[in-house]
């Protein structure tokens, strides 16, 4: 197998040596913000990756494959400019393909020009490497191209032959980053978790009744929930009042354990919930990128009530299942059974 190191100034370069590989094999490429697998076969994509997407030139290959319930000229526009980002869309009617992928680096456009061919491309699961996709392709990889920098976490991919579309893998843009650019609630596919975060300052009081409260809201449910704070201790237990308030509940914060926010947990949220502007600001001096996805919980910043009697956080916990009510509602919509044609 053949490695590339792809030039960014010289998309042409790169796109002359994958069109020349495809004649023989698969091509490992850096492509829609992650390593995708390139392929004149459709068949050998899905045989190894489960579906196949058509790349696409232009959007007009999408509006016209739309199911009838995203026909409005608005809705189609607004999966259109989905799918300008890196996201690969399920269509119906896109024989032998399962969906489509635009066009949108430089590099994909060139391939264009230096190939007739319709190209196929696979998108892998989450985890896999550059390496871990040569090692699963064996001999029919023929190229990598190496972009000489760390990947993102590759395109999501979103269901569109029903209403709401569904969401297959998770990419960059995440699950709340889709719904803002649609303007309206996604569905998660069965293998797919909806993981919440929730975010106070010492990680004691606030943050981990809220999480106790959500998780015993949706129990049994596809979820994973957990808390940290901006200015935790590691190990501490929660307050006294805290296990309290929230016992009479049902809710047990017994083994609960205190963990300082960092960039691992914001990556892995779906929802970041904070209880005050301050923690907003603090996730996103980690994460810039975590916007859409971190919110208030409550109307206004929730005060801490460390250092309150008992009452004030009785009522602390309350508000907190008031303000947690519409989004399990919300999170339940997301997880809800969504029958594929």
């Amino acid at each position: 197998m053949l490695r590339y190191r792809l030039d960014p100034k010289k998309p042409e370069d790169a796109a002359a040596e994958i069109a020349a590989a495809l004649e023989k094999g698969s091509v490992i490429a850096p492509l829609l913000d992650g390593y995708c697998v390139l392929s004149l076969d459709p068949s050998k994509l899905v045989s190894g990756f489960g579906r196949a997407f058509k790349l696409a030139a232009g959007a007009e290959d999408v509006s016209a494959l739309l199911p009838p319930v995203w026909s409005a000229v608005d809705t189609v526009e607004r999966v259109t400019g989905i799918l300008r980002l890196p996201v690969a869309a399920v269509l119906g009617g896109v024989e032998p393909w399962d969906g489509i992928a635009l066009a949108q680096e430089g590099l994909m456009q060139r391939l264009f020009e230096v190939t007739k061919q319709q190209i196929g491309v696979a998108v892998p699961d989450e985890d896999f490497t550059a390496e871990e996709l040569v090692e699963e392709l064996g001999q029919d990889a023929v190229l990598l191209v190496e972009s000489g920098k760390s990947p993102g976490p590759g395109p999501a991919v979103a269901d569109f032959r029903t209403r709401p579309a569904v969401v297959d893998r998770r990419g960059r843009l995440g699950i709340l980053g889709l719904e803002r650019e649609l303007g309206e609630i996604v569905r998660l596919g069965p293998d797919l978790i909806f993981s919440v975060l929730v975010v106070c300052t010492g990680n004691a009081c606030r943050s981990p009744m809220a999480a106790g409260i959500l998780s015993k809201m949706l129990a049994g449910e596809r979820v994973f929930i957990c808390s940290a704070g901006t200015g935790a201790p590691n190990g501490m237990q929660a307050t006294n009042y805290a296990v309290a308030a929230v016992g009479e509940m049902g809710v047990d914060l017994r083994l609960h354990r205190s963990q300082q926010l960092d960039a691992g947990l914001i990556a892995g949220a779906d929802l970041i919930l904070v209880m005050e502007e301050y923690h907003r600001q603090r996730v996103l001096q980690i994460a810039p990128g975590a916007e859409s996805r971190t919110r208030l919980l409550g109307e206004s910043d929730i005060a801490d009530p460390i250092g309150r009697s008992l009452e004030f956080y009785r009522k602390t916990a309350q508000d907190l299942k008031r303000y947690l009510e519409p989004i399990a509602s919300d999170i339940r919509k997301r997880l809800g059974e969504e029958e594929r044609s």
